[in-house]
Formats: structure tokens, C-alpha cells, sequence
């Protein structure tokens, strides 16, 4: 965001300390972000990029709110469910918090319509009661990452802060109805009935509104996302049915990040060393889950599938194959906060592209080197 319009909404804004209509409930859980973990020997001394934890965290409110929720710039235009809501007073004034979407944006790309403050509003035709707005981070609703870290964490994070979610009427969030949507909110207890999708409402007023505000995104975890992710499902590992499994999984569905000579690494492992190669995407969420609670060593390149983490068994090996240039540690701090043995190999870009999207050579030697260390 450039310098003149952090100016713009700063002096178009407020805060939930400096309006009458706004509350600040400081939350005690903690904010700390996990430190490096792992086994230095193997983990390459991987040089993980991060950010700093947001602070302070806790649960904003605000009182009969107007929340605007523009179509996406048109850079993203193909992508129609990557909305954010700016949250409003009643009068107009954007409410400011940390990583809060800059209202500056949106007023221009429509929401001045609903707004008083700067001239003739038209009425939002939706009126909630009490929502909790979740997620609203900028990947929008189609990762299983953000979907569980972002949004679905923040129902414990409220919760957590002494908010009783039985009393919530709407949970607004970015929602595109996937089936793995739809499950993992139903292991949550949240009914369909209770959701609004930013996609569904350009704007929309609440009697309430609820934020939750608290680090998010894949560089930095809260010390505590693991552990909310299996206490809001109720998790328990089952009993389990094919002991010891090696899981090898394959990203060769996936638009990037693919292995470039995965031929070889399914050689070494399948053929070799006793794995079982499986793809993710299809899957139901409960057959994730007793996927990676079965295993007893996984092999994965970054990849969202590795949000299922959270549901392995402590002690269970992890090598991650780790893009060089994108040395995100999201998947490392959910090992560390589930007791596992994670290992980080660095694999070179090959081909077109770079960063998050270039496919991976695999050093084999790194990996037979990870697996028998």
C-alpha cells in the first residue's frame, strides 16, 4: 500500500479505543511466534523468512456497523471470491486495526455508495444481527491452508477471548461452498445456515459486528494454531488401521510446484523404501485426516496439503521439500506445535518461473539422507 493511502485512512479512520460505537477486548491468549525448530544437522539451517506477530491481539466490536464488500481489483477479477470487508461506524468512519483492508481501495471501487460520510448512501439491502467477521486476509477462500489457519482458527481464537459463539448469528467470511468447506465446518459445529459469503453482498449492517484481531498468513503462527485446529474439531486420532504407512505426497495435479524429477523420487520412495504415493485434492477432509494420522513418515513438497499435520500422531517423521525461493515456514511451526519430527530439505527452482511458483529439482541424496537420519 503506497505512503498516500496509508495517509488517506489514517485521516479518514478510527479505532476501536476512539469511537463511541467501538469496543476493545484484549484477548489473553498468546501472540508469540514459534521460534526455529527442528533438527539443525538436517533442517540445512534453512535461513526461514517470517514476519513479526501483529500486537495487540484481542476482539474489537462495533455497534450497528456498515461492512462493505467490493468485487476484487481488476488484477484479480478472475477470481471473484478474493473479496475483504472494510468495517465502517454507522457514520462512514473505516475502523483501523492491524492488517485491516484499506478502505481507501474499496470506497473507490464502489463503497462510497453505502457510506453517509461522503455523500448520499444507498441502504444495504441485508441486515445481520451479531456476525463475527473471520478470516478477511488477503488469499482469499480457495487455499486449505488460509481456510483453516486464517478463517476456521478464528472461531477458537473468539471463543478463546470469552466470546460464546452460540450467541454469534452469522459467521461473515470469504466462502466458496467447497465440499471441503462444507466438511470442515460441519467438524466445527457451524451450520450452513449460519454463514454469509463476502461474495454474496456488495454491503451489507449487522446489530453487531465482531473482529478478531490476530496474526495471520503462513509467515508467522500463533504458538497456538495447532492445538485450535484439533479442539475445534474434537479431534482424536482413531484407532489406527495400516500401522507404520509411509506417505509420499504428489503435488503432479497441482498447477506449480511440481516435482520435476518426481520419476526418480518414486523410485526412491515408493520402489525402494516402502511409500505410498497419494494426491490430496479429491479427498474428503475426514479421510485426510486418517490419512496423515495413520503415517508414520511423510514426504511432501510445500503445499497446502501438509495443513493436515495438525492430525498426526506426535513423533511422526516430516520432510518437507522446501522451495529455495520460497522459504515459508508455516508447515515447520505446525510440526513443532504437534510434536513431530519435521526435517526441511532446500530443493533448487527448475524451469519457468520462480519463488512460490516454480516446479522443485529434489536432491536425492538430501532426501535418502532426511530418511535415514
Amino acid at each position: 500500500m503506497s505512503p498516500w493511502v496509508r495517509a488517506v485512512d489514517r485521516l479518514l479512520g478510527t479505532d476501536f479505543n476512539s469511537h463511541p460505537a467501538c469496543a476493545w477486548q484484549p484477548s489473553p491468549v498468546p501472540l508469540h511466534a514459534i521460534e526455529q525448530a527442528g533438527d539443525g544437522a538436517v533442517d540445512q539451517a534453512v535461513n526461514w523468512r517470517q514476519t513479526p506477530p501483529i500486537a495487540p491481539v484481542g476482539v474489537g466490536r462495533v455497534r450497528r456497523p456498515l461492512i462493505l464488500l467490493p468485487s476484487p481489483a481488476p488484477q484479480l477479477a478472475h477470481d471473484p471470491l478474493r473479496r475483504r470487508a472494510v468495517i465502517l461506524t454507522s457514520g462512514g468512519r473505516p475502523v483501523r486495526y492491524p492488517k485491516s483492508a484499506p478502505a481507501l481501495r474499496h470506497l473507490l471501487r464502489g463503497g462510497w455508495r453505502y457510506s453517509a460520510r461522503l455523500g448520499r448512501a444507498a441502504r444495504p439491502a441485508v441486515r445481520l444481527g451479531t456476525v463475527a467477521v473471520l478470516g478477511n486476509h488477503d488469499p482469499g477462500c480457495n487455499n486449505y491452508y488460509h481456510w483453516w489457519a486464517d478463517t476456521l482458527a478464528d472461531l477458537w481464537f473468539l471463543r478463546e477471548s470469552g466470546v460464546d459463539l452460540g450467541r454469534v448469528d452469522s459467521f461473515l467470511m470469504a466462502y466458496g461452498g467447497y465440499p471441503w468447506q462444507q466438511q470442515s465446518l460441519a467438524l466445527c459445529g457451524i451450520d450452513q445456515e449460519r454463514v454469509v459469503a463476502f461474495a454474496d453482498h456488495p454491503a451489507l449492517t449487522a446489530e453487531q459486528a465482531l473482529v478478531p484481531v490476530r496474526s495471520r498468513g503462513s509467515w508467522v503462527s500463533p504458538v497456538w494454531l495447532a492445538r485450535a485446529l484439533r479442539e475445534l474439531t474434537g479431534w482424536r486420532p482413531p484407532a489406527v488401521t495400516t500401522p507404520g504407512r509411509r506417505i509420499y505426497l504428489s503435488r503432479r495435479d497441482a498447477p506449480r510446484r511440481q516435482a520435476a524429477n518426481e520419476a526418480a523420487v518414486e523410485r526412491l520412495l515408493v520402489d525402494e523404501s516402502g511409500f505410498e504415493s497419494h494426491q490430496c485434492s479429491g479427498l474428503s477432509v475426514p479421510r485426510q485426516q486418517a490419512l496423515f494420522a495413520d503415517a508414520e513418515v511423510i514426504v511432501a513438497p510445500h503445499g497446502a496439503a501438509l495443513t493436515n499435520l495438525v492430525w498426526c500422531r506426535p513423533g511422526t517423521r516430516v520432510v518437507e521439500l522446501v522451495p529455495e525461493g520460497h522459504r515459508n515456514p508455516c508447515f515447520r511451526d505446525l510440526a513443532a506445535q504437534s510434536g513431530l519430527d519435521y526435517r526441511a530439505i532446500l530443493c533448487p527452482a527448475t524451469g519457468a518461473g520462480g519463488g512460490l511458483t516454480a516446479d522443485i529439482q529434489v536432491p536425492l541424496a538430501r532426501l535418502r539422507e532426511a530418511l535415514a537420519g
